[in-house]
Order: C-alpha cells, then structure tokens, then sequence
C-alpha cells in the first residue's frame, strides 16, 4: 500500500522480496483505471493495460500521466505532468490511496506470463508452468477486444469463457480454447479474435495451484450470514473472486488492506470504482469463510470461481 504524493520524477516503492515480473495497480480512495504492466511486454510508459476495459495496450498517454519499472525489491513510480487525473493512468496522484499486487513469474510459485501473436485459426501455445495452467486470463495488446479467461473451475466446455473486464456470467464460445483443456507444456486457442486475432500480439497470465502457496478453485454460496468455508490449505493473503451463474462483480480481498477480520475493503475488477467497505469474508489458518447472504459472493446455489494466495506456508499460518 501507498499513498501518492505527486512527486515529479521518480519515486520508489520497495519492501517487497522480490524483482517483480507482474504489477496492478488501483486506487483505493478514488474512482481511476486499474494499470498492469509485466516484464514480459515491458514497464514502458506505452505498455499499459487495464483490467476493466477492453482497450488495446497503451491506450491512454502514459508518458503524460505516470508509469512504472521495477526494481529488485520493489518498483519506480515515474510520475509524468498530466493534468486532471480521473479515469486515466495516473499513479502518484498527491492525497490518493493505492493498492498494488505484485507476483513473481516462476514455474515455483505456479505463474507464467506468455506472449504470442495471433494467426486467426487454431493453435498451440508453449508455455513454462510444467503443470496444466488451471487459470488463463489473456488480452489482445493491439485492438480493443474483452479480456478472456479460462478457468478450471468453469463447465468446460460447455461455458469455456468468462470476461474479466464484465460482470456477465460464464460463456459458451468453442471458438475461445478450442474445447480443448491446456497441459503441463501447451495451451489451445481457437479463432476467437481475443484470443488469437491473426497477426495480432496476444498476453497470456497463467496460474496453477501450488500447495502451501495458491489454491485455483470453485465453491458454491449458501445463501447463509454464515457462510460457506472454502479450503485453500493456507492464510489467504489476496483472493479474487467471481460468480458464473449469474451477473456479478468480480472482486479482490487481500490482507494488507484488511489486516483483521472481517475482510471488508472491496475493489471491483470490472469497474473504476473507489473502494467499498462490506463484511464479505473471514481470512482463517486453512482457508476463508464468507459473511453475509450476497449475491456477490454467497448467494444460495450460486457457483463461484477464486484465485487465492497465502500470506505464509500452511505450517507457519496462525488463525486470527
């Protein structure tokens, strides 16, 4: 967490153990665009992305506004002199809160960043896992198209998509993997344009359960104040969820935010929105509770996919 001071020049923001292969960014306290950026496209000021909007790669002037590089413990706020800083990629804006969430690229924590060009018809993608990827979130950098996700715990392939910049439900387009589940070295796209629009860059985010660390999963909502317990084997430290049987937000928790129970610090994936406060879960040595009877997240027979991510190995984890 940080707060921006609209420094003009460069501001570092360290304390992480690691040079960061991926980095979200989102303010907290005012409604701007999520930014990512990875090592794999590239920190330059031209290489943006935004998870609730379907635009191409670097489509708004970073160069004006703000962008990032990473550094071995942390990264580089490259503050730039934009103006009015709602709903563009400012990242150091003076008074405002921020969030990021940094992961590092490795077959050991279970993420791997792929890119590709498109060819319009179906293929084959190499990838570095050496597990079979269990969620796929990809983007096409060079035309404004939703970013698509696969997800084990989807009805493959019967509904085999689901949109990370909408909160629409689970979708049925055999043209977006194929009907084909990924392995532990390839992963399949069809002739779907967001996943493999000929000629076009393409970036993948591929993630895989690693006990102790990650849990990619499913659950169904109770409907119940007292809600559903999900095992993860771990303290969680972030989570994303999303529902797929029904019209709903996609959300991320996390414990820097909540460092105590409940979670109640929300941000939506597929919105600009600020931050809002609701009891939505617990955060437990072994996995998370849900609070409350909300469609969002617990509705009754509602089916939900979630990422999650521990704040320590299991044997080291503490209830709280």
């Amino acid at each position: 967490l940080y707060t921006g001071n609209n420094y003009q020049g460069t501001r570092a923001i360290t304390g992480l153990d690691f040079d960061p292969d991926m980095l979200w960014f989102k303010s907290r306290s005012n409604a701007t665009a999520h930014i990512l950026f990875d090592s794999v496209r590239g920190y330059a000021a031209d290489k943006e992305l935004r998870p609730e909007e379907n635009q191409a790669e670097g489509g708004e002037d970073t160069a004006q506004y703000g962008y990032t590089t990473a550094l071995s413990n942390g990264f580089n706020l490259v503050t730039g002199t934009g103006g009015d800083p709602d709903g563009n990629a400012a990242l150091n804006v003076n008074g405002y809160t921020y969030l990021t969430w940094a992961w590092k690229e490795s077959a050991v924590p279970g993420f791997d960043i792929v890119a590709y060009t498109g060819t319009g018809s179906s293929r084959t993608v190499s990838h570095n896992l050496g597990v079979a990827p269990e969620m796929m979130i990809i983007k096409n950098r060079d035309n404004s198209y939703n970013w698509a996700v696969y997800h084990s715990g989807l009805d493959f392939p019967t509904k085999d998509v689901i949109y990370l910049d909408l909160d629409e439900a689970a979708n049925a387009h055999d043209s977006s993997f194929d009907n084909t589940v990924p392995t532990s070295s390839v992963f399949t796209v069809g002739n779907y344009n967001l996943v493999n629009a000929s000629g076009d860059g393409h970036i993948a985010y591929l993630f895989a359960s690693v006990e102790g660390y990650s849990r990619i999963g499913k659950y169904i909502g109770n409907g119940d104040d007292d809600g559903t317990f999900i095992y993860t084997g771990f303290k969680p430290a972030a989570i994303i969820i999303k529902r797929t049987d029904a019209a709903e937000d996609w959300w991320m928790w996390d414990n820097k935010r909540n460092p105590d129970n409940p979670i109640d610090k929300n941000l939506y994936i597929n919105t600009s929105s600020a931050e809002a406060d609701e009891d939505c879960a617990d955060f437990l040595s072994n996995g998370f509770k849900l609070r409350l009877d909300n469609d969002n997240w617990n509705a009754s027979g509602g089916t939900y996919i979630f990422a999650a991510f521990a704040e320590t190995p299991f044997k080291y984890a503490t209830a709280r």
